[in-house]
């Protein structure tokens, strides 16, 4: 929803974590966590809102589905402590 073509990643860390790496799929792990939607300004930065809110149900299944992953979006600097705290 945020720009065409994103994708994200998942993979294993070092210590055999899973983790999902969603780039700016979200900018706030709120977002998919208890479906905190953005302000509206927002959407004017979105290509497609829709699939932005699409995109926020699925991570938010996901992480019910498998609450062992680690879900990261890049500008969210509480995941990443979360998830690293020494990368602080």
């Amino acid at each position: 929803g945020h720009v065409p073509g994103q994708m994200g990643l998942w993979v294993r860390d070092q210590h055999d974590r899973e983790v999902l790496l969603c780039a700016d799929a979200v900018w706030s792990s709120a977002t998919w966590a208890s479906l905190q939607w953005p302000a509206w300004p927002t959407r004017l930065l979105m290509h497609d809102w829709r699939a932005f809110q699409r995109t926020v149900h699925r991570l938010h299944a996901l992480s019910h589905a498998h609450p062992e992953l680690a879900i990261l979006p890049s500008h969210c600097q509480p995941s990443l402590d979360r998830y690293q705290p020494e990368w602080r």
